[in-house]
């Protein structure tokens, strides 16, 4: 007999001695609806043994209905629902899956920069960088100590020599004072450098900052040294003059910049 699913309208065949007498609940495998299915006609001379297979079919579901040969007629010799089955499950194929090496007939590409390993090639990288790394911190260890005096305290315990700017000279008897001649206005500054080191040593850049009020600063003026050399303890004089100085000039400062 035919069954048609009252919700998604698929048809199953199925042996209406399956359903017993009085039918019985039955699902469909496509949207899983369940209802009570009742028999075509009810034949008692069917055979009871097909018992196990109605309650297989109940449970499961039937198996639908194939769409293009027209059902043949039923075999004399009766084929279980559990073998009907069978028939219909899934196929397995062993799989086909193949290295990606195999499957091209290519064999497999290493990477080697400079004919190393990667490993190898890291460990080069890594030692290349610590020397750079090391070369800058002992060669620029002046400046390094000026924009970061707390350094120091790592070259201190290598015995490394570190000079600070000025280290080395000393300044005295410094005077400013502003003149005016013919209505033009400068600023004079006189100073006295001494090297007291027992060696001989280069002058040393000079910044002159004047200053105002709450110490801003209001103007600088920056003197290379004139290649000069200051013999160990000697000491030179020193005499600058600035023209136009600005108003409001309380102090001024002379530092070195080497």
């Amino acid at each position: 007999m035919l069954v048609t699913c009252p919700q998604c309208q698929t048809q199953y065949k199925l042996d209406s001695a399956l359903l017993g007498t009085g039918g019985r609940t039955v699902r469909c495998t496509s949207c899983f609806h369940m209802w009570d299915q009742k028999p075509e006609k009810a034949s008692i001379d069917q055979d009871l043994s097909f018992e196990d297979d109605a309650a297989i079919a109940a449970q499961i579901g039937f198996r639908e209905i194939e769409k293009s040969p027209a059902p043949k007629p039923s075999s004399p010799d009766h084929e279980s629902f559990a073998d009907i089955l069978k028939k219909t499950e899934p196929k397995t194929y062993p799989s086909i899956a193949r290295p990606v090496a195999q499957q091209s007939g290519v064999a497999a590409l290493t990477h080697m920069p400079f004919g190393v390993s990667a490993v190898q090639f890291g460990v080069l990288t890594f030692m290349m960088l610590l020397f750079v790394t090391l070369i800058v911190i002992f060669t620029g260890r002046n400046l390094i100590v000026a924009h970061a005096p707390s350094m120091m305290a790592l070259y201190a315990p290598l015995g490394l020599e570190i000079k600070s700017p000025g280290e080395g000279f000393t300044l005295s008897e410094m005077t400013a004072e502003a003149e005016i001649v013919k209505e033009k206005k400068s600023l004079l500054v006189d100073a006295r450098l001494s090297n007291i080191t027992e060696r001989d040593m280069a002058h040393p850049k000079l910044k002159m900052t004047m200053k105002g009020r709450y110490g801003a600063v209001l103007k600088e003026w920056d003197y290379d040294g004139g290649g000069k050399t200051i013999a160990s303890g000697d000491s030179i004089p020193l005499n600058f003059e600035f023209a136009n100085p600005p108003e409001g000039g309380t102090t001024v400062e002379i530092k070195v910049t080497d």
